[in-house]
Parts: C-alpha cells; structure tokens; sequence
C-alpha cells in the first residue's frame, strides 16, 4: 500500500476540470515563456523587519539584469500599521508556561516553545484533539473565546513520514470569522509528538466580530490590485471564465495582454485594533517573455485599499521517473508531462505568434550536443528543433520527476499541498479528502526561456532561473534561461541553465518551501523570510545532488538513479550554480555551501548580493549541523555506504536508520511545516530545533545548539525589531552544556599613541564589519561592553572605531577560560573623524566623507568618466596641518557596482609648506610613491564577489605628506582580463566590458591611512593577549 500511496497518478482526462490549469495548458509549447523581474513599487518594511536593514541594491536596466544576480524592488507592502499590546493576563498565563514567547503585532503568539522540553504533555486523542486541547487549555494567550478554539477549521493534518508514533505530526488550523476564512494571516501550527505539544507557531487576529459584507466585486477587486502594481487594465479586457456561487471560492478570468488565468476569493484579514475587514485575496500573474511576475494582494472588499501585497517570484537559487507515472510524451514532440510535471520550450513571447513550429524529430529524448557552447552563443543556432532543446525538456522534466519523488519522501506529499495534477488518498482509489491537497496544480517547467525574444538588447530570456509558487491548487511555474556573457553583468560560459541540476533543484525547493511554510497558501512574505529560503533553497539542491549522485552538469550516465559520487556523505559542500557560473569553487554564490566564515551578525555583509547573500549565513550554519550529524552517526550509518545512501534517498528505509545527512535535510523539510510567513532565522532556528523533538525526541539538540550557537544563533540571540538590529549570540543553553563549558574574552581598545581607551570601538565576530552586527563595543549607549561569552574555538576578530579605521585579528577561547585582549590601535590619518576631508576634484565623485568615514557601509564612487574611468582621483587632505608620516594604508572596494569595483592603484603624496604651491592646486607637487599589483583586489569568472572586494594592508614607502592622492589604474571593467575582450559569437551584442556603459565607473569604499608600517613594531594593529 506504501506503493501506491507514493505513487502519482496518471495524467489523461481529469475527473475534474480544472479551469485555470486547463488554460494554462491550452497554449502551445512554444508560447511557455517566462522570466525577469519588471519595475516595480517602491518597497515598505514588513513588521517587525529592520527598517534600516540593507536590503537588495540597483534595478533592471536596460542591458537586462541576470536573474542570479538580479536586484529586485520589492512589491510587497502591508498598510496595517499598528500594534496590539498583550494584556497583564497573556502575560502572566505566557510566565505560568515557562515558554519563550515572541509576540505578533495582534498580541498572539508568534511562536511558543522551551528549550529545554514540551509546552504540554499528558493530552489525549487524535493529533487534531491534542492540538485543540491545547490551545483550549491557553485560549488567553490567543485572545480567543471557547467557542473560537472550538471553530478552528483544520487546513493540515500531517504525520511524520516514517516518524516514531502515529500521532506524531502537525496540525494547522485557521480562523473563520462569520462565513469567510482568514487571509494574510489567521493560522495557528501546532507540532504533537504522541500526548505532547512541542512548538506552537501562530498568525492569529484573536476574537473579533464578523466583517461588513462586501461591496467590491472581485473583478473590481482584481483591477484595483492590478493598477497598484503597474499592471492596470480596463474592464473590457476582463472575460471570467468561472464565477463560482461561492465568493470564498476562486473566481478565474483572462485578461486581455496577460499570459496566465488570475483569480480572487474573498476572505477576512484582520487590521490591528480594528477587527477584520473582508478582503478579496487576489492573484496578478503575468510569466512571459522573460518576465515573470506573480504578486498576491488583499483588497478592502469595501473601500478597494489594497492592505497587504507580496511577491509570488523566487530567482536563483531515487527513484525514475517510474516511480511517479507513466510519463506521457508526444511522439515528434517537445512536450514531457505526467503527473508530477510538464516541461515545454518557451523561445517566444506567449502572446506573440511564433515564426515556425519548435520540433525535433528524436523528440525531448534527443541527445545533448552542447549546442549553445559550440556556437558561443550565436543567435543562429535558434532555429526550429535546433539548441538542444529536445535535450533541455527531457533534463528539466527528469530533475522535476526526481525532486518530486525526492521530496516526497521527505513529506512533501499531498496532505503538505505538493505539486501534482491529480492527489490520490492513502488508498490509491481515489481524489484526497486530507486537509491541503488540492488537485490542479503539477510544475510547468519552460526551458530557454525567451531564448528568441529576450535576448539583445534587453537580456531579458539570459542568465537566470525562476520559481512562481501560487496558493494549493494552482500550478507552479519554473523558468530555465540560456546563459551567455553579457558586457559588465556576466561572465560565465554559453550554456543552457536546464542542464544545471542544482539550478533547477534550488527552484524546486522555493516551491517546496513556500508550500509548507505558512501552508498551503500563504508562502514566506518577509525579507528576513526571503533570505533564509534562499539558504534553504541552496541546502536542498545540495542535498539533492549529494544523495542522489546527480551532475551539476549535463551528464552521459545512461542510469539516472545510480549513485556513483563517493562524495555523497562529504562535508565539503557544493557550489550552486557551478555549471552555469563556470565556477566549481563558489558558483554563482560568495561561498561554497557551508564554507564561508558567516555568522548570524553579518546580514547585510554584502551590498550587491542581497538576500542571496544573508541566505548564505543560513546555509552556513545548516550545513555545520550536517556535518555534526553525519559524524555522530557515522559508526552506525556509514555516509560513504552508497547502497545506504540510495536507500535513503528513495525513501526505503526508516530515516532513524540512514547516515547523518538524511537525518538533518528530514529535519529541514519538517521544520518548514512548523513555521509561518513570518519567517526569521531565529523561528527558523527554533522550528528546526522543534522538528528533532518532534521526530527523535530532542536526540540531536546538543550538535544542533552547538551549530547554532558557532554561527550566532545561540541560546540569547534577538531577532530584528523595528530599527533595531538583531543580535547574535555564541552560547549554547544550559541544559546543552553547563556555563563553565563556555570561556569568557574581556577586551579593551586602547589608542596606541595617547594611551588611553578607544571610543565607541566595535568588535564583530567574523570577517566582516559594518554593517554587520558586533557582539562588544565601546559605546557607552548601548548595554554590550567588552565582555562576551563564547563556545571555546577559534575566533576571527573584526574591530572598527572612528578615527582608527579597521582591522582583522585572531583569538582563541578556551572553556572555563577567561582570555583578555587589549587592541593597540593607531589613528587613521584619513579619518573624518580626525579632520580629514575629501576635496573636490576635478573627476567629480560622490561627495562628503563616505571614503573615510571608518565604514565599509558606504562607498565613493564616479560614473559616466569617458573614455573610462581609468586616471580618476580622489584627494584627502590628511588629518593634522603639519606633514605626517605615510608608511602605510588600507583600502576597500566593496561596493553594490560589483564591476565598478576597484582592481588597481596607485598612492600619490603631497607636502603642502610654507611659501609653496597647494597641494590641491594645478602646480601641487605630488610624488607617486606606490602602484599596487595587478590584482590588488582579485575577482574571477562570472563576476566580482564580496570576498574578494573587503579592506586589505598595503605596505607604501614611507614618505611625510599632508595630503593623499588615491588614482584608479583599473576597476574590475577595465583591468579584469576575464571581463575583456568579446567572449560570445552573438553578432549584435558585446560582453566586452570595455565596451559597455560601466567602463566609465569606479568605486571605493574605504581609504585609511597610517603612520605605522604592516609588518614591524609600529604595526597598525597589535594586540596583547594572555589569561
């Protein structure tokens, strides 16, 4: 019967007609298009997000941004401002629980749980009965009456696959208010293990009274979303295609010049301290010629204010195909479907008519022949049947057939709103009456996506992925581009995305996530939540690949399901992306997964990368987690036992018995379940640390907390809250380990000439400072000290203070330990705060202090310099009027115009005396007294990284100057050989960054001058160290 349960059922004529994937599925193959981002609504904080947060920089232009590094203006938008305060009682029955409780702007509970232990034990019945016993039990806390808990409607009912009790599992339920069910929020998540409840997670509005009846229509409704979001059509341009009796239910219509079919339901969302109000929740979807764009807004069904809106779009980031249906393939054809997926070319604009038909005669089984790397991207090669594109459809339906049964072994099945067309009940004879799998709604995979229609000039059908994910019952929608080098933006090699199976893995795994985390409709709608899918995103394709052997590449294995990669236990990680980048290093990402030196206090570290970036802080920490597992269980489940692994990874074998790695990526998917929109890495953290009580019964909480704690997750971390950022913290509970297995580091900056204390000195745990979050500092305004607490290790130390710039330095803690580290620093002579300034120069750039304001947050910066930015300078007239000594400086690029960045330099002085001509002057006597090397900061294909970018110690001459004179020899455009030249055989377009608008462009973050040498005793930094 386990058989037949996991297995889909076969596509053909429904039961049911389902009208919007009917449409969906009526257009031809080729008018499946699909990707980019459009411009968009200026975006507005989420509650509780930090509204001083660096978020995602620039915005599509005209040469088309790439979608692995594409900036994205945020459509979302919530107008409920306000906040509800808890009441004396919530807050003495939340102290009678001993839990922590993290409180949503309705005063409830945003999550309940212990560390150390259950909310509850003892109850009795069905999980459903536990559950609602339960909240019964705590209806204060809820601002709910009897009658509330007693109505909550079920959405999920969902056991643990394999888990150790049949009552194990989670239940989620949703308020109703009058007839409507609640949107954009009005979940309550509830995990039960046997008689226990583990972890409670709610969006709840509390009591209110029934909203007022609705006046908007919901096409009205629909068109008022539209017009907010750029999208504004006439009534005439709407023709409903199903208008049901129920306004609950969707209504489905066209619209004239849009791709896809749009609906809207009515619903209640609450508005804090007014109650709810009744809504129509409505989707605007709109995936075509290289543009996808899908948002869901809640319209005021009665005065049409749109109240919350949020993005649909994700971008980059076993068993056969037997296993889920007989796949159905037309002979001649370049259409692969079953029950699981449909995967079809999209060259063209859905709405414009295409110039011959896309066949093959071999059909999507047509062999690879590296088509698109072979021509160097030539725009010849798109021709009908030609570019491998029967190949592409056969790759990207095998992976989605494959993910699908993957992770339905994981618990992505029909009862957690997966991905097929037709659900099937634990029996196999027929539609599923479980609470969250609707019908309707299998991946639509697009391949070469816009190949023909977006390439030059707008690049909008290159170098990038994408995953729409609407609500239950409505398909998913994956789009796979051909990548290419493009002038200034991308510089990997001329292949076909659809062959990088950790591409189309990480899109699968938005979708994945976006079903189970506020399921099944919600998805993730904050920005903190939007970074950390990106981190799971990355785990999961990782994971996929590791257990299931699979290429990152095209691959000549004629056996799919074998694993032959000895590395599938491997702790090394896995560079997302690498085909694509033509990086097996890094990939398209800053780090391999897991192996770079981030921590919870770093988001925001990198200005151009985004929420990509800030996920990988997540997947850094995740990964340590595997690694610790896969060690622990090592002896019993060896992960280099490949027949094991396969098991495991087909889901034959009960997780508790397969190696460590299965065991951490099952927590993953389960901890998804346990969280709502709302998502945080803190809630993230604490769902995964739930999901091993709930499935092993804590058996893993001490390699789990330990993890967390390396990263800046410990036990006292704080989320964002308003402007204030989160903090980290590097302790473990004290049940995990007693407070004498910590040490303690006591430092003190102290100022090397004068002798005394440094002030409002930062030191930040990592490699990174501002904007990142420091664990001590010298600010006698905030409660942090000097004094820190930390696991015993290895610690990289980054410090800052105005006036002395920064530094890196190194310590380590031992447990029971305290360890004091006194930082000698010595006065950056290019420091506003100590009086130098920035003249105005005769090359213009970004004015005030941001080159030497002792940050590397902010950047100076010139555009536009013709014929390019090569000679540009920027003077400081140095601290002090008296000449000074020069024996060293420091510089940074790190800016958000990755190409703009610095590559090469020179050093030039200036003495202004008495009775001579100034330094700044025409007649200014300037001796050029160092020339960096050629890869001062050095970058590698597709594109500059942050890594590469951070402040680094030059060792000049030593010469006496007033003023300072930096002189750009190169940016990465201009000196960069792997940028240069033309490196594709497109005849219209030009990757020759030389020839492209940023040629102009440069940028430096930071230039600090000392009067002390790199290496000897008058070092910019030395520290004392002892116990």
């Amino acid at each position: 019967m386990r058989a037949s349960r996991r297995r889909a059922a076969p596509t053909g004529r429904l039961a049911r007609t389902v009208r919007i994937v009917a449409l969906a599925l009526s257009l031809p193959a080729i008018a499946i298009g699909g990707l980019s981002l459009p411009s968009a609504v200026a975006a507005e904080d989420s509650p509780g997000e930090p509204a001083g947060r660096p978020g995602p920089a620039g915005t599509t232009g005209t040469t088309g941004v790439l979608a692995l590094d594409r900036p994205r203006v945020s459509e979302d938008r919530d107008v409920r401002h306000g906040r509800v305060v808890p009441s004396p009682a919530q807050l003495r029955a939340a102290h009678r629980l001993a839990a922590t409780v993290r409180w949503t702007r309705f005063a409830t509970p945003a999550e309940l749980t212990r560390p150390d232990g259950p909310l509850a034990t003892g109850l009795t019945g069905s999980r459903v009965e536990v559950a609602r016993a339960f909240l019964a039990g705590h209806r204060v806390l809820f601002r709910m009456s009897p009658g509330r808990v007693r109505d909550l409607e079920v959405v999920q009912d969902a056991g643990l696959t394999d888990g150790p009790t049949g009552r194990a599992g989670v239940v989620t339920f949703r308020e109703r208010f009058g007839d409507l069910p609640a949107g954009a929020g009005g979940l309550v998540t509830v995990a039960v293990a046997g008689d226990q409840v583990v972890h409670v997670t709610s969006s709840a509005y509390g009591d209110s009274s029934p909203p007022p009846p609705a006046r908007l229509t919901p096409v009205q409704a629909w068109l008022r979303a539209a017009a907010e979001v750029g999208r504004a059509v006439g009534p005439g341009s709407v023709g409903v295609l199903d208008r049901p009796g129920d306004p609950r239910r969707w209504t489905t219509f066209t619209v004239v010049g849009m791709a896809q079919a749009q609906q809207a339901r009515l619903v209640a969302v609450g508005v804090p301290r007014r109650g709810v109000r009744p809504a129509y929740e409505v989707n605007v979807v709109d995936v075509q010629g290289g543009e996808a764009f899908a948002v869901t807004s809640f319209v005021d069904a009665v005065t049409g204010t749109v109240l919350v809106r949020h993005h649909r779009v994700d971008h980059l980031g076993i068993e056969g195909t037997g296993r889920t249906d007989s796949s159905e393939v037309a002979e001649n054809s370049e259409v692969a479907e079953n029950n699981a997926a449909r995967t079809a070319p999209a060259w063209y604009d859905l709405l414009r008519s295409p110039v011959g038909v896309l066949r093959t005669a071999a059909g999507p089984g047509a062999g690879f022949t590296d088509s698109w790397r072979r021509s160097r991207c030539a725009s010849a090669a798109l021709v009908p049947g030609g570019n491998d594109v029967g190949a592409a459809v056969a790759n990207v339906f095998s992976l989605h057939t494959r993910l699908h049964e993957w992770t339905y072994a994981l618990g992505f099945v029909e009862g957690r709103a997966n991905l097929q067309q037709v659900n099937r009940d634990s029996r196999g004879t027929g539609t599923s009456t479980t609470p969250g799998g609707l019908d309707g709604d299998r991946e639509l995979g697009h391949v070469q996506t816009a190949a023909v229609s977006g390439g030059f000039p707008i690049f909008t059908g290159r170098n990038g992925a994408h995953q729409v994910t609407l609500q239950d019952g409505l398909p998913g929608i994956a789009g796979h581009y051909l990548f290419q080098p493009v002038a200034a933006r991308w510089y990997g090699p001329c292949v076909d995305g659809a062959f990088d199976a950790g591409v189309v893995a990480h899109e699968y795994a938005h979708a994945m996530a976006n079903r189970l985390v506020g399921g099944p409709d919600a998805g993730i709608t904050t920005v903190s939540g939007r970074a950390v899918a990106e981190g799971w995103a990355d785990l999961v394709a990782a994971e996929f690949l590791a257990e299931t052997g699979t290429s990152t590449g095209p691959s000549t294995d004629p056996d799919p399901d074998s694993i032959t990669d000895s590395t599938t236990g491997s702790t090394t990680g896995t560079a997302i992306g690498a085909y694509v980048a033509g990086n097996d290093r890094r990939g398209v990402r800053n780090y391999r997964v897991g192996a770079g030196p981030l921590n919870y206090g770093n988001l925001g570290y990198d200005p151009a990368g985004g929420l990509a970036a800030d996920g990988e802080i997540w997947s850094a920490v995740n990964w340590d987690v595997r690694r610790a597992l896969v060690r622990k269980y090592a002896a019993t489940a060896p992960p280099d036992d490949l027949a094991l692994q396969r098991a495991c990874a087909a889901g034959d074998l009960p997780v508790a018995r397969c190696p460590g790695n299965r065991r951490w990526i099952q927590l993953v998917v389960d901890s998804m379940s346990l969280q709502q929109s709302s998502v945080s890495m803190l809630a993230a953290r604490d769902a995964l640390l739930a999901a091993d009580r709930l499935r092993f019964g804590g058996a893993d909480l001490p390699e789990l907390w330990t993890a967390f704690a390396r990263r800046g997750l410990g036990a006292r971390a704080t989320a964002p809250s308003g402007d204030r950022r989160g903090e980290p913290d590097f302790t473990v509970p004290r049940f995990v380990r007693p407070a004498g297995a910590h040490g303690q580091l006591v430092m003190a900056a102290i100022s090397r000439p004068y002798g005394r204390p440094v002030t409002d000195a930062r030191v930040h745990i990592g490699a990174y400072a501002d904007p990142s979050t420091p664990v001590a500092d010298t600010d006698p305004a905030t409660a942090r000290g000097m004094t820190v607490r930390l696991l015993p290790g290895r610690y990289e130390l980054t410090w800052s203070a105005p006036g002395y710039g920064m530094g890196h330095t190194n310590v380590t803690v031992r447990a029971g330990r305290t360890r004091y580290l006194t930082l000698y620093l010595n006065p950056n002579l290019a420091s506003a705060a100590n009086g130098a300034r920035v003249l105005p120069g005769a090359h213009g750039g970004t004015g005030g202090p941001v080159l030497v304001d002792d940050r590397e947050a902010t950047a100076w910066s010139v555009t536009g310099r013709r014929p390019d930015a090569r000679g540009v300078t920027v003077t400081v007239d140095l601290a002090g009027s008296a000449p000074r000594w020069v024996r060293s400086v420091r510089v940074s690029a790190v800016t958000a115009n990755r190409f703009a960045a610095l590559r090469r330099f020179a050093v030039e002085t200036c003495a202004q005396v008495r009775g001579g001509p100034p330094c700044a002057g025409p007649n200014g006597r300037w001796t050029r007294i160092f020339v960096s090397p050629a890869g001062a900061f050095a970058a590698e294909r597709p594109r500059p990284v942050r890594p590469g970018l951070g402040f680094r110690d030059f060792d000049v001459p030593d010469r006496r100057a007033t003023h300072l004179r930096l002189v750009v020899l190169d940016t990465q455009c201009t000196g960069n050989p792997a940028y240069r030249g033309e490196q594709e055989a497109d005849p219209l377009a030009t990757s020759n960054c030389l020839a492209s608008a940023e040629v102009g462009d440069a940028a430096v973050a930071e230039l600090m001058v000392y009067g002390a040498d790199r290496h000897t005793r008058h070092a910019p930094t030395r520290s004392a160290v002892w116990n």
